[in-house]
């Protein structure tokens, strides 16, 4: 499936945001059924450094609608749209 694990420095490539943002990942949770976008799990990541262009929070997990800040702990749904570092 995804080749992600806790304590992966990721980021967002989508948006062309790849080199503009960075994050650790934290959490994982696959309880949860089939989201909208038919993605199975969502990953929580702390982000360090943001872009004008981010994600979507995901709508099952989060309260907060706010956009994201540096710091920020945000759960999105899993997909292939986060990249590992190296």
């Amino acid at each position: 499936m995804y080749k992600l694990k806790i304590g992966d420095l990721v980021c967002y490539n989508g948006g062309g945001m790849k080199y503009k943002t960075l994050g650790v990942v934290v959490d994982f949770d696959y309880t949860t059924t089939k989201h909208r976008t038919g993605h199975i799990g969502s990953i929580l990541i702390m982000w360090s450094v943001v872009g004008p262009v981010m994600p979507r929070m995901c709508w099952t997990m989060q309260n907060n609608r706010d956009h994201i800040k540096s710091g920020d702990m945000t759960w999105h749904e899993l997909g292939d749209w986060f990249e590992v570092v190296k």
